[in-house]
């Protein structure tokens, strides 16, 4: 690989939380549009046979092809190329080494036990086939040596209780093996002549991935801390080159100067980085199908932790969280939320290369691209680091775990996968078609459509279209029958109207075609233009209500658009029995209204309230709405005293009686004053209860100082209105 002076170290990925414009939000009725231009906006789609760039272009992505029957296999774990053909790869739950070639399966050794997982495989220079094994609780190292007959003669060259898991396997050119294993956390080294010894004991429970460096020197990744070490040979001894933020590190790869990368795969990270991963089973280590004692599948867990139960199925959203450059010198590894992929240089230099918020299980360098195999949803990141260019690869819409990887010939690559166990292989070159489905685009309202554009670079023979269709129900996949059918195709590279019917949810499909091209069509941009039908306003509530002392209503309304229309208001009133509407107000906000009510007849009253969208649509199209209020007593008399009669006790006191009517409404109070003090006394009604429109009162003063005395009386109806009378009373 060229060496940059200095590289822009670019953040990984698709944001989880950055959705596609998709539902607008209120406003006029004005043309608008859902762009997609980003990788973040092409995110919430589906892509099948296509790929999203971090620049945005889609393009068609490499032919993938499904090598193993569905649902035979659980987890493919691991896998390795022979060297004259064919893929070895080994499996769990049921533990066995398998061979496949020409389309054919078949099993090559089946390990006794009734806890069988293979965890581990290489190939030397011999074409001899190495498996890592968990057998009921031991750690094994098998090898599998190809017969003439075309079988395999298995010799089991490694055994132990205190290793039971061996995850990664590093033949040598001299014919010696280095394996990482657990929970001992040791790098152990084979000798050609089949002698074993723990040469690295790294502190950590689990060694998960090894490498070649050259030069003498073994690089071992580690979980816990996430070490990434040198082992040199010669020295004996080990070095530390990076701590990878408390995340197992589960891959290595190296390019042709040396440069070292380590991606991690910590679930927690990948919660916290903005990732949609929600672990289920245990929440750290890589998806592994455990074996307990009785033989039983046991629910994934970290690496020398076995859970008892039944296999649990990982549940999550690979999303790539678009994060920025983020240049990280060891070993300040504090500062990284996310998975990452990091860059060791031979100078030991190292920063993070890229961050991504899912697990990276896999890793492989392979023409100047590193290929990462995620967890879930079945995809794969390729990543240029000298154009820190990147484009995803999608081979499955199942949750399926990227678990690992290997080189074919001819520029093929091979993807195993857990939680569904399938081979994958990634041709060379461009698919011949692929399309891209957005998501169901909610414009909010009942919309009609307007034109479709999409800009792309088409090679000649090559060609890119568009299609659409509508409905008016989100869940396309259950109640897709009520949508319309895929509208005709229109090209890129050109504006045309969309003829799927008017509604609220539209979908797009953009198809990309090779032809007779080499080089797959590139689209730059898509846009859809829409325009919500104008629907009325919506008038949620209207209110009078009497203010106290006046003869006054407080008019308060509250209403709004769907559209964001801007909306005018006019007030109207109307006396029962009189068939007229008559306007008292306008107003250009909602702003409340003070009703006075001086010199109207008595009597009942409704208000309307009016509310048009006129200021925000031609005439034609401006809607408006109405809604009254309920009935309203206008009273604006005053209360009537009679029969008004004072008593004089002989202890001194004063009884008042009388009656106190109104016209129109309910006596609510009635009260007495003596000689213009302030304070008033209130009476009694003579049925107990001031609630009718005529009623008796009576009410006895204190005892009052020989002499004259002014007593007035009040009475209040229940509109406010109030009523006064007087009578003289003396005091002997």
């Amino acid at each position: 690989m060229v060496r940059k002076t200095a590289r822009c170290l670019t953040g990984l990925g698709i944001a989880a939380c950055a959705a596609i414009l998709a539902t607008p939000q209120a406003q006029a009725v004005h043309p608008a549009h859902w762009s997609y231009r980003t990788e973040a906006q092409y995110s919430t789609g589906t892509f099948d046979g296509t790929v999203v760039n971090n620049y945005g272009q889609l393009m068609l992505g490499h032919p993938v092809n499904s090598l193993l029957p569905d649902g035979k296999f659980t987890f493919v774990n691991a896998m390795v190329h022979g060297l004259h053909g064919g893929i070895y790869f080994g499996t769990s739950p049921d533990g066995k080494v398998y061979r496949l070639t020409g389309g054919k399966v078949t099993a090559i050794y089946s390990p006794k036990g009734a806890a069988v997982q293979v965890l581990a495989m290489a190939i030397n220079k011999q074409g001899q086939v190495l498996a890592g094994i968990n057998a009921d609780g031991k750690g094994e190292l098998v090898k599998l040596v190809p017969q003439a007959g075309g079988g395999f003669a298995h010799k089991k060259i490694f055994s132990s209780s205190v290793v039971r898991y061996i995850w990664c396997i590093l033949p040598m050119a001299d014919g010696s093996i280095y394996f990482g294993t657990g929970p001992d956390g040791a790098v152990w080294r084979c000798n050609p002549k089949g002698a074993a010894k723990a040469i690295l004991h790294t502190g950590e429970h689990n060694v998960m991935a090894l490498l070649n460096a050259g030069g003498g020197h073994i690089i071992a990744a580690t979980d816990g801390a996430g070490l990434v070490m040198r082992y040199s040979e010669k020295l004996k001894k080990a070095r530390v080159l990076l701590a990878a933020n408390n995340a197992e590190v589960d891959a290595l790869a190296i390019d042709e100067q040396g440069d070292i990368f380590a991606a991690t795969a910590s679930p927690v990270l990948a919660q916290s980085g903005g990732g949609a991963f929600k672990p289920q089973g245990t929440s750290n280590g890589r998806p592994v199908a455990v074996m307990d004692e009785s033989g039983m599948a046991g629910a994934q867990r970290q690496a020398g932790k076995p859970a008892p139960g039944k296999p649990v199925a990982r549940q999550h959203v690979v999303k790539m969280l678009l994060a920025g450059p983020r240049p990280l010198p060891f070993p300040h590894t504090g500062h990284v939320k996310s998975n990452a992929v990091y860059q060791i240089e031979p100078n030991g230099r190292t920063s993070v290369l890229l961050h991504v918020p899912d697990m990276v299980l896999s890793m492989l360098y392979s023409h100047h691209h590193l290929l990462l195999g995620l967890s879930g949803h079945g995809r794969v990141v390729s990543y240029d680091p000298i154009t820190q260019s990147r484009s995803m690869v999608v081979f499955s819409h199942s949750c399926h775990d990227i678990m690992c990887s290997a080189m074919g010939r001819h520029g093929r690559v091979y993807f195993g996968t857990a939680n569904g166990g399938q081979i994958f292989r990634m041709e060379p070159g461009f698919a011949p078609t692929g399309a891209y489905t957005s998501k169901v685009l909610d414009a909010a309202l009942p919309a009609i459509w307007g034109s479709a554009h999409v800009d792309a670079h088409l090679p000649a023979g090559a060609s890119v279209f568009i299609r659409t269709r509508s409905g008016n129900v989100k869940n396309v996949q259950q109640l897709g029958r009520f949508w319309s059918s895929w509208s005709a195709p229109m090209p890129a590279n050109s504006y045309r109207t969309i003829s799927s019917p008017a509604g609220r949810y539209l979908q797009f499909r953009i198809t990309l075609m090779s032809g007779k091209a080499k080089a797959s069509p590139v689209v730059e941009s898509a846009r859809v233009n829409y325009q919500q039908l104008n629907v009325p306003p919506v008038i949620d509530s209207i209110t009078a209500t009497k203010m106290a002392g006046k003869p006054m209503y407080s008019i308060k309304w509250s209403a709004s658009d769907p559209n964001g229309d801007k909306l005018s208001y006019h007030l109207e009133y109307k006396q029962q029995g009189i068939p007229v509407w008559i306007r008292m107000h306008a107003s250009p906000d909602n702003s409340p209204y003070a009703w006075n009510i001086s010199g109207l007849p008595e009597g009942r009253y409704r208000i309307k309230l009016i509310a048009d969208d006129a200021a925000d649509n031609a005439p034609q199209t401006a809607l408006r709405v109405a809604r009254e209020t309920r009935y309203i007593l206008v009273d604006t008399q005053s209360p009537q005293i009679a029969q008004l009669k004072a008593t004089v006790k002989a202890d001194g006191r004063v009884q008042v009686i009388g009656v106190a009517s109104d016209s129109g409404s309910a006596i609510v109070a009635v009260a007495i004053q003596v000689d213009s003090q302030k304070h008033w006394q209130p009476a009694q009604a003579s049925d107990k209860m001031f609630d009718s429109p005529l009623e008796g009162f009576k009410a006895l003063t204190a005892r009052l100082k020989p002499g004259p005395h002014r007593i007035v009386v009040r009475a209040t109806d229940s509109q406010g209105n109030s009523g006064y009378a007087s009578v003289l009373a003396t005091v002997r």
